[in-house]
């Protein structure tokens, strides 16, 4: 007779001897508790844009959700909804994530006005949550050293309508150089052996089991250096990874405050409601790191230190003077769509443009010294230059809201012409002739340009669903 085994047997069968091992000598009496937790249901999760409105939005949606207790902003959702199919999700409304990856940014605590630096940013999840908690107001850096992933991060940038953001690609070690103790806040949301992701992404088990944490080491305390010389005195240092074992996690921590013992350890764990970390011989302190456990907490695995630099809290660092700089031709396009779409210059401020060959961005309002750096984009894409004419881009369309402009046509979020035009369709309008901007309850999804009551789709083609 054939046994069937089922997908959760598979995983326990496979995972390595040394992690079980590992987790053994870790948790003691937790030991049995924890491995039967794979046997648990998965936990999903999504987190309100602040960027995009109240979060009472939220119980317009057709989903049972319930708060993450870690996140103010954040939701599980049940297994089987599809909440990437909603026209609210295409509007950057919330931003789906794993609910245990919520815990860096809530415990970064970002405040409107900061810089602060995501330094292993993509695909954009944490990056999100930061420029949220900023409000548009201050800085948001978003590095991550491979350029194919920062394509997805600078997209998903864009659809959160981030106005104050500088994407690059760079390795840590030379941001460092280039911008000393200039952020007030730094995440290192390090690239790690990912064991508290077995469970989510079993393919992880083999590249563990061939290499094991060692692989990583080095590399976070690389990280973890050059996060300390971008810090100002009395700034925010967060530290995170998605993995359980020590050296990864605990006594990396050891390691960076023995070689800057400046730094001291502000506990995580009362704050967030999760578990301590654990204590090390003569580091009692460590404690005050915080770790969500899947048989404690309803999430995946992840750790995370919060640690506060000795000093006081300087103002200025490596802050540039530099302006928007463009030329007539196009500075009289942009004036001339502005004032088609009812766009003012309190929105847009001209001074802040800036044209780079034919694309045209909107600085933030802090600017930093980016020459012979890898940026993807500083500032607002607002669009491009054509012959002549200025064509919006798509991330311009989904920084405004519908009180930023006078001419919008407006869907029911729960409308079929909402995911009609998600789709690329062309549709009947009853509105005037020109470029308007496509909005879901005051949210946007695109743009829009009407010719004879019919609207022609403006949206993004590679943003188009399916």
């Amino acid at each position: 007779m054939r046994v069937r085994i089922d997908k959760t047997e598979r995983l326990l069968m496979d995972l390595p001897l040394k992690y079980t091992e590992q987790m053994k000598e870790l948790l003691g009496d937790d030991y049995e508790a924890f491995i039967a937790s794979y046997d648990d249901k998965r936990h999903y999760g999504l987190r309100f844009n602040e960027l995009k409105g109240t979060k009472e939005v939220m119980n317009t949606l057709p989903y049972k959700l319930k708060q993450v207790q870690w996140c103010p902003s954040g939701f599980y959702y049940e297994e089987g909804q599809r909440p990437a199919k909603n026209p609210y999700y295409g509007a950057g409304c919330y931003y789906i994530q794993e609910p245990s990856a919520m815990t860096p940014a809530s415990v970064l605590k970002a405040c409107p006005g900061e810089i602060v630096i995501d330094l292993c940013a993509a695909p954009g999840g944490k990056t999100t949550h930061i420029a949220s908690d900023l409000q548009g107001e201050g800085l948001i850096v978003s590095n991550d050293i491979s350029p194919s992933r920062v394509k997805n991060l600078n997209k998903n940038i864009q659809l959160a309508g981030i106005r104050n953001g500088l994407v690059l690609s760079e390795d840590p070690v030379k941001l460092a150089l280039r911008w000393p103790a200039t952020f007030d806040k730094v995440l290192v949301d390090a690239p790690c052996s990912g064991e508290g992701m077995f469970r989510k992404e079993p393919k992880l088990m083999a590249s563990w089991a061939s290499s094991g944490p060692e692989e990583f080491i080095d590399v976070q305390r690389s990280i973890l250096s050059s996060a300390h010389d971008l810090l100002k005195p009395g700034g925010v240092l967060v530290y995170s990874t998605c993995t359980y074992n020590m050296e990864e996690n605990e006594k990396n921590i050891r390691w960076f405050m023995g070689e800057h013992p400046e730094y001291t350890i502000d506990p995580v764990s009362k704050l967030l409601g999760i578990s301590e970390g654990f204590a090390l011989p003569d580091h009692p302190e460590l404690q005050g790191c915080g770790r969500v456990w899947p048989h404690r907490n309803k999430g995946e695995g992840h750790f995370v230190a919060r640690l506060i630099k000795g000093g006081l809290l300087t103002t200025k660092g490596q802050v540039s003077e530099k302006k928007g700089t463009i030329d007539k031709e196009a500075l009289q396009a942009i004036e001339s769509f502005m004032l088609s779409v009812g766009i003012s210059d309190l929105t847009i401020p001209l001074d802040r443009l800036n044209r780079i060959k034919d694309t045209v961005y909107l600085l933030p309002e802090i600017v930093l010294e980016t020459a012979k750096l890898r940026v993807f984009s500083n500032g607002w894409l607002l669009g491009t230059m054509k012959r002549g004419r200025f064509e919006p881009s798509q991330a311009f369309a989904s920084g405004l809201s519908l009180g930023d402009v006078k001419h919008a046509v407006t869907f029911d979020g729960t409308s079929d012409q909402s995911v009609r035009y998600l789709k690329g369709e062309t549709l009947p309008v009853e509105v005037e002739n020109g470029w308007h901007l496509v909005t879901i309850e005051g949210m946007s999804l695109g743009w829009g340009k009407v010719v004879n009551k019919r609207l022609k789709n403006k949206l993004e083609p590679s943003w188009r669903w399916q």
